[in-house]
């Protein structure tokens, strides 16, 4: 089973983890979404049992790197370059990432 981490649980994730978890039990994907609040992400999963959600906090880098060391591919749906540091720990550990572009964002090159 693939583990596919989504850092982010707002508004702009609601259609990405209706799609993994309808995908989920035909692509063999285990989804965690970490969000600050985990009563958001566990409304989104409703119980999906490919999937959990955790409270998470992008600011701490102990569990940030614990969370995508178990990641298969990491998918960043905060806007790129306020949350870098998760995008370059998970490029270090050659885990494969996905970060969201937000319009008028920085460019994400500086990755």
């Amino acid at each position: 089973m693939k583990n596919i981490f989504v850092i982010g649980a707002g508004r702009s994730a609601s259609s990405l983890i209706k799609y993994l978890l309808e995908n989920s039990e035909k692509d063999n994907w285990f989804i965690t979404i970490g969000d600050m609040d985990v009563k958001t992400v566990e409304a989104k999963i409703n119980g999906h049992k490919n999937a959990q959600g955790i409270e998470f906090d992008v600011f701490n880098e102990a569990s940030r790197n614990a969370e995508i060391e178990k990641a298969d591919l990491v998918i960043s749906m905060n806007h790129d370059g306020v949350f870098g540091n998760s995008v370059l720990e998970a490029a270090k550990m050659e885990i494969p990432l996905i970060v969201l572009k937000h319009p008028g964002s920085p460019s994400s090159s500086k990755y």
